[in-house]
């Protein structure tokens, strides 16, 4: 049975966009400042851009997004919205997207023209043909409608480092997940008294293929 797509999928999708396609080198989910989805802005001083993306996998939940209170409104007055450092600075996107499978596309698209003119909408499209080699994201995410630019200020600085400490946070948890999985799969040695013998702990690319549990180390 094919594999359905989800919302992490998506999250992945608009991740490699935003870093690989837009150039931006500052790029998170679930951003704690603005509780976006996926949000990419560049670490420069002078930064202008800061693109917001949206996942959805539904009509109904496209539609519910209306409901965040005070979100869309906010962008849709985005040029005047003021936030803590000054007029120079805005902590909202310059661009705002909606991520969506391709088998909603046509209605994603009529809901965001009559409800949301203020959004983009992207889709994903041909992952079951991804095949093997270097992953073109381009080849899978498809700008159905071009986000108009909602303010052209300065990225807020306070956003800025929020997303940086999402990243290093993102960083550290699949760091630690392939660092978890490599000692509980490692063979042991020893009596089973509560300690921890795993005095050969199996390379990462071993855990990767599948390997771990069971294997030999190759030792007496």
């Amino acid at each position: 049975m094919p594999n359905k797509i989800g919302s992490d999928d998506l999250k992945t999708l608009a991740m490699a966009w935003l870093r690989f396609q837009k150039q931006l080198d500052l790029v998170c989910t679930e951003d704690p400042v603005r509780s976006a989805d996926v949000l990419g802005t560049d670490s420069s001083i002078q930064c202008r851009k800061m693109i917001e993306v949206e996942t959805k996998i539904s009509i109904s939940d496209l539609k519910a997004d209306l409901r965040k209170h005070g979100k869309h409104e906010r962008l849709v007055k985005a040029e005047d919205y003021k936030g803590s450092e000054g007029a120079d600075h805005s902590p909202l996107p310059t661009q705002f997207y909606f991520l969506v499978p391709a088998n909603i596309k046509d209605k994603a698209f009529d809901v965001i023209v009559e409800t949301y003119p203020h959004a983009g909408l992207m889709v994903a499209k041909n992952l079951h043909n991804m095949g093997e080699g270097r992953i073109m994201v381009t080849e899978y995410l498809e700008v159905v409608r071009k986000a108009p630019t909602l303010h052209k200020r300065l990225i807020s600085k306070h956003v800025k480092g929020g997303i940086a400490a999402r990243m290093s946070s993102e960083l550290c948890s699949l760091r630690l997940d392939k660092f978890r999985q490599r000692w509980n799969n490692a063979p042991t040695q020893g009596e089973n008294d509560g300690s921890d013998n795993r005095t050969e702990v199996l390379p990462v690319e071993q855990v990767a293929d599948g390997q771990g549990i069971g294997s030999s180390s190759g030792k007496d």
